[in-house]
């Protein structure tokens, strides 16, 4: 089963149940399992100042308004002081394409960020605003395994466009 068919299954209203039997190496019977819907409670976009007037960005996940929590925090980090960037992408999965989008623009003021194309419409070319643009500081991404989905897409656009480094383990996608 693909992984689109499986969100697909396992997606549904807030409270409901979904069943599940988990095939183990280990036990010779699938385990049943029942599990109830929440929603995706994503944590908040953390920074701090390291050694070195270093500042620190972690975003874990991009939902609604991620890109204007890390504009925020990177204006912070530089009205502290920061004369070089690290913007923390590891285990960072899920969230929204145009979240990733938009947050690439923060560090960009030309370029492309991304496109899109499909067999059934044309393709679709994201590109950066200068006016979006909220810092030129050095800057390095950390990524790993377990980034994917927008966060690639944020870790592409500064890699393509020459605009920092990428740093760590090769990416989900």
């Amino acid at each position: 089963m693909s992984l689109a068919e499986v969100t697909g299954l396992m997606g549904g209203p807030v409270g409901s149940v979904v069943n599940l039997s988990v095939v183990r190496p280990s036990k010779a019977q699938p385990q049943k399992i029942s599990i109830t819907r929440e929603a995706v409670k994503y944590p908040s976009a953390t920074s701090k100042m390291l050694e070195s007037q270093i500042g620190y960005i972690r975003a874990e996940g991009f939902p609604k308004g991620r890109a204007q929590e890390i504009a925020a925090h990177i204006r912070d980090l530089q009205k502290g002081g920061a004369t070089k960037l690290i913007l923390d992408l590891r285990n960072s999965g899920d969230g929204d394409i145009a979240e990733g989008i938009s947050t690439a623009n923060l560090f960009l003021n030309h370029g492309q960020i991304a496109y899109v194309e499909g067999q059934k419409y044309p393709r679709q070319n994201f590109t950066a605003d200068p006016s979006k643009a909220v810092t030129t500081l050095p800057l390095v991404v950390i990524v790993n395994k377990s980034t994917a989905g927008a966060a690639e897409i944020v870790a592409g656009a500064i890699l393509d466009n020459a605009r920092g480094d990428v740093l760590g383990d090769k990416t989900f996608g």
